[in-house]
This record gives C-alpha cells, sequence and structure tokens, in this order.
C-alpha cells in the first residue's frame, strides 16, 4: 500500500509517499490568503497546491494511495483528567475535570475522547471541530481515502517505549515545541515562535522538571534540537539517530515516524491516536471502557462482539459446553435458592472490613497512586495502616497478596475493587507477615 503523509506548519506544506522501504518527500510554502500557519483558510486552493505536490511523488496511477494528516500540537488539546477517589469515575465526574481544564473551549465545539491510563488518570486529547472538518474536506477534494488523522505529539512516547516521565524537546519550521510526557501520554505542551538559545532551554528545562511534581523530571529526549549541556542530574538523549544515512527524512521526521509506527504496530490506526475514532461526538459509556467515544468503527466492533456472545450461547445449547466469559465483562454471581433444612448450621464470623491490616504499594511508579489508592480505599470502609514504593515500576494490573487465613475477605475485596482496578489474587502471603493484605497498584 502507497501511503501519503500530509502536514502543514508555518504556512509549509510537507507531504510524504511511503513506498514499501521508498521514502519520498516534497513540500511547498503557501500564500497567506490559502493558510495562516497551520490553519487551512481555504481548502480548495489548498487542495491543488498539494496535487501539485503529488504529482512531484511521482505515484503509480494504478495504486491509488490512501492519506494520513499529521496534526500540529497547537491544533489539539492533550490533558491528564483525574477523577475523586471518592466520587469514582464516572462520566459525569471525568467531564467536569475536563471542563475545567479547557480554558474556555466548549464541548460542544470539541471532538474529544478520554482513555484510562492509569489507575485515577485518563488521557484526554480533543480537537476542534471546524479544524477536523477542513481536513475531511481536504480529503475529498483530493479524492483519496484518509486513513488516520494523527497529533505527532502522542507519537513520542510511543517511539521511546517507557511509562518514566520525560521532557521532548523539538524543533521544526523555526518553532520549538516542549512536551511532557508519563505513562506514555502527554499531559502538557507549549509551542515557542523561536527556538530557544542553549542557556533559556536549560532554564526552561528547570522550571517544567517540577511541574506539577514532587520530585523533577530527568530525562530529556530531543529532537533536531541542538545539543545543550544540563545539570549532570539530568539525562539529554537525542530521540532520532543522526548521520548521512539519515539525511533523507531531515524536516520530516514525523513523517517517518508514523511510518514506522503504523508499520510496527496497525492498531495505532484504531486507538485513540487517530482522530478519526473521535466521531461523531462521544457519548456516555460504561464505566468499565477504556476509551470513551462513539464512531462507526466501534458500532462494527460492538455488533461484532453481540454476534459472538450469540455464537457461544447457540453452542452451549447444542453441545453443554461452558460459555466463556470476554475479559472485563461484569458476571453477575449464581444464585442459588435455599431450601429448608433441619440441620443446625453454625454461626458465620462476620468480616469487619476494619479488621483487615493492609498495606498498599506504588508498583505504577506515578507518582502520588499509593495515597490515592488509600484514600478510595478507606472510602469502602476499610483502615490502610501504611503506604511505599514497590520494588517493581510498570506493572500493569493491581495484585491483591492476601493470608490465607484472610481468604475469606476475598469476594468482598473484589465487589469493592474490582470497578477501579484490573486485579489479580495470590491468596500466599506470609502468616507471620504484619499485614494481612498487601495491595500492589498497578497501571490499571
Amino acid at each position: 500500500m502507497q501511503n501519503l503523509t500530509l502536514s502543514l506548519n508555518e504556512n509549509i506544506v510537507k507531504l510524504t509517499l511511503t513506498v514499501e522501504s521508498e521514502f519520498r518527500t516534497a513540500s511547498a510554502k503557501v500564500d497567506m490568503n490559502v493558510a495562516n500557519d497551520t490553519e487551512v483558510l481555504d481548502t480548495q486552493a489548498f487542495s491543488e497546491v498539494v496535487l501539485g505536490l503529488i504529482k512531484e511523488l511521482s505515484i503509480k496511477a494504478n495504486k491509488k494511495p490512501v492519506l494520513n494528516y499529521l496534526v500540529e500540537p497547537a491544533d489539539i488539546m492533550v490533558r491528564f483528567v483525574t477523577v475523586n477517589k471518592r466520587t469514582g469515575d464516572s462520566d459525569e465526574n471525568i467531564l467536569e475535570d475536563i471542563k475545567s481544564k479547557l480554558d474556555n473551549h466548549n464541548l460542544d465545539d470539541i471532538y474529544f475522547a478520554y482513555q484510562k491510563i492509569a489507575p485515577f488518570v485518563y488521557q484526554f486529547v480533543g480537537i476542534k471541530k471546524d479544524k477536523m472538518e477542513k481536513i475531511l474536506e481536504v480529503s475529498n477534494n483530493l479524492g483519496l481515502s484518509l486513513q488516520s488523522v494523527i497529533p505527532w505529539i502522542l507519537l513520542l512516547p510511543k517511539l521511546v517505549g517507557t511509562s518514566e516521565p520525560c521532557i521532548f524537546i523539538y524543533n521544526t519550521n523555526g518553532n520549538q515545541v516542549v512536551a511532557l510526557s508519563e505513562l506514555n501520554g502527554i499531559y502538557f505542551s507549549e509551542t515557542f515562535d523561536t527556538a530557544k538559545t542553549p542557556k533559556e532551554l536549560e532554564k526552561l528545562v528547570s522550571e517544567l522538571s517540577v511541574y506539577k511534581r514532587a520530585a523533577p523530571i530527568t530525562r530529556i529526549y530531543t529532537v533536531s534540537s541542538e545539543s545543550f549541556s544540563l545539570d549532570p542530574n539530568y539525562t539529554v538523549i537525542p530521540l532520532l539517530p543522526s548521520g548521512e544515512e539519515f539525511k533523507d527524512i531531515k524536516d520530516f521526521e514525523m513523517h517517518a515516524l508514523l511510518n514506522k509506527l503504523m508499520e510496527e504496530d496497525p492498531s495505532l490506526l484504531v486507538s485513540q491516536l487517530n482522530l478519526l475514532n473521535l466521531l461523531p461526538l462521544p457519548v456516555e459509556q460504561k464505566k468499565n471502557a477504556s476509551l470513551v467515544l462513539v464512531g462507526a468503527g466501534s458500532v462494527a466492533a460492538l455488533m461484532i462482539f453481540l454476534g459472538l456472545i450469540y455464537t457461544n450461547l447457540i453452542r452451549d445449547n447444542s453441545t453443554n459446553q461452558p460459555v466463556v466469559t470476554p475479559e472485563n465483562s461484569e458476571v453477575l454471581s449464581e444464585t442459588v435458592e435455599a431450601t429448608p433444612s433441619n440441620e443446625i448450621v453454625g454461626e458465620v464470623e462476620e468480616l469487619k472490613k476494619e479488621d483487615l491490616v493492609i498495606r498498599i504499594e506504588n508498583g505504577a511508579g506515578v507518582p502520588g497512586v499509593a495515597a490515592q489508592t488509600q484514600e478510595f480505599v478507606e472510602g469502602k470502609g476499610y483502615k490502610v495502616a501504611e503506604i511505599g514504593n514497590a520494588e517493581e515500576t510498570g506493572r500493569d494490573n493491581t495484585l491483591l497478596k492476601i493470608k490465607p487465613s484472610k481468604a475469606a475477605y476475598k469476594e468482598m475485596l473484589l465487589a469493592d475493587l474490582g470497578d477501579e482496578f484490573e486485579l489479580v489474587v495470590e491468596e500466599n502471603l506470609d502468616e507471620n507477615s504484619e499485614h494481612d493484605l498487601l495491595i500492589v497498584v498497578g497501571l490499571n
């Protein structure tokens, strides 16, 4: 398949064509009446400029390419959304937090979605409707199928492949973009009209490294930025290699990055990173949904899912085989009708939540998650004796490690915590331990 990738910044149109291992590039500057920086003003005139660039790239007439559009950081909204531990992560609570962080933007004017990336933390991404509609109009004018609309700033954490906090610095077309990242997401970004001097950059990094943090960020990734020195506590790492063999992607780094990631992980196209998946407007979904949005792809997936359930039910009726329950679905406990009996039933010991001695450890690597979990757990009626950090970090699920003698609490714990965490239970905590239950909080 031939992939065309299009971007617009500082009135410069960039277009790349990827055919197998070949990477072709073309660019042109457009008039101010056609575009203003990253904003298309005249979609018809803009499309004519792009058609001229397509001719330069010598696309095979018998193989029509698909179009990918890279969106600049200035044209999207990215935030981390946190929920109140006591009131829970209902859609209403999440939307209230989003509204408080949108700086006078109206949600009715935005296509958006939010995806859970850690306990109590969601990645929010949004784009103005008129921006998206102009992109769709350009695609229609070109007669090309629009495969994706991708904010390139969200690709950077994917390239690094770590949930550890870091800062990205990228120089492009005379601008300098600085972004703060954690948990494979972006929670702050700013674009500066002129690139900062190494001394100014050092001051900026020093300020941003403690932005809304108790401990400073020490890992800095640079893309097309001049080398600069920082305090020895900081580590500065070039994100992309340099050299003669990489000269073909100079000034087209994000185009090349998108192609690399799409090739390595095609599921990127059906993820939150592809803003086409935000169409139409999001609606309320069940709490267990990790990504809240609605679109043609979501409807199709739902129909397939329902079809699978129906097939399993039919198979169950005909073969008496057990039906496999889909992951993350809610399962109703079996209700057994009590039958009268003259037998004397022994007294069942009442389980008191406050009697369970609990320790919580942060295994996610997210600052403050142990304290947040403590507040949530205590809101359910338990008492937490101690919190701390786990030896492991970046854990995916949340571990409940309980003493065998306290295994009777298992069902109660699953009922109280199962909606907020992806739980794994182990009944092998040492009976000599000071605690009855160890909770190691993961990213989910």
